[in-house]
């Protein structure tokens, strides 16, 4: 059997480039050797908890070389949205610290100072991008990375709401304001909850998981065709381990940044979408 076809798929955040989407329901990602060795390790029988929720691994391959130096790996995982049809997306980054321990001071005071400015140092969490799909038109409204790095801590009670509201056809295509507030049909209680019991379950695994988290997302996916929508899960998974690690055996505890921001974005959704619908 030949090499599996690519074929289109639906990216929120992060670098185009990176990703390509196969038939097979397979995704190959250009990576580090640290997000290979993250999803490797987490393959242990003592890692289970915390693997229930990320990307099924299927392995490493090689990207070759050229005569000066070895070319990244490439990691094969699952495609998150292939039992999706219409699939709306919220992408999240985690945690209070957004560099690891290999990252030069230059980096590291750059992405201090990010942590800073957007949402990252006081609540741990970062709306990085939305995509949510327009029934009918057949189109997304996307909130755009400016948006998201626009949002203060305030704007975060209105922008949680962005993540499930079924936009009014008129919606622009392209939401790039940070004050913009979604109007249109909020889905389903029942979809929220069940948001929210994973993001509480994701919660339960990382208190138990000697690792660090830096960087890494929060992905929320629930299908955005009504029709379809009605009977369908949602799903949430941890994503992006460019700059994860498990701990080492003389080291120990959780990743409190990382459990920081789930607890922000729970509490979120408890306050400014269930208790409003």
């Amino acid at each position: 059997m030949g090499e599996p076809q690519p074929v289109p798929f639906l990216q929120v955040a992060g670098h185009a480039d990176q990703l390509v989407a196969f038939a097979d329901g397979s995704i190959v990602k250009a990576s580090t050797n640290r997000e290979a060795s993250f999803y490797e390790t987490a393959q242990l029988p003592q890692h289970s908890s915390i693997r229930s929720w990320i990307p099924v691994f299927y392995g490493v391959e090689s990207s070759g070389s050229s005569p000066d130096y070895i070319l990244p790996p490439r990691v094969r995982i699952q495609n998150l949205l292939t039992s999706f049809r219409n699939p709306c997306v919220a992408d999240i980054k985690l945690g209070t610290r957004l560099y690891d321990d290999h990252a030069l001071p230059e980096k590291r005071e750059k992405m201090m100072r990010q942590a800073l400015q957007y949402t990252s140092h006081a609540t741990g969490m970062r709306i990085c991008g939305v995509k949510v799909y327009v029934p009918g038109e057949r189109r997304y409204v996307e909130y755009s990375r400016k948006w998201g790095r626009s949002l203060t801590v305030a704007d975060l009670n209105h922008a949680v709401k962005s993540i499930f509201t079924i936009p009014d056809p008129s919606t622009p295509a392209v939401i790039d304001d940070p004050q913009f507030v979604p109007t249109g049909r909020m889905v389903g209680t029942s979809f929220i909850r069940s948001v929210l019991a994973q993001l509480e379950q994701i919660i339960e695994s990382l208190e138990k998981t000697a690792a660090r988290f830096y960087a890494c997302s929060v992905l929320i996916i629930y299908e955005g065709e009504i029709t379809l929508g009605d009977n369908a899960s949602p799903v949430v998974r941890i994503i992006d381990f460019a700059h994860s690690h498990f701990l080492d055996e003389n080291e120990s505890g959780p990743d409190e940044g990382a459990i920081k921001g789930l607890r922000s974005l729970c509490r979120l959704i408890r306050e400014h979408v269930l208790q409003e619908m």
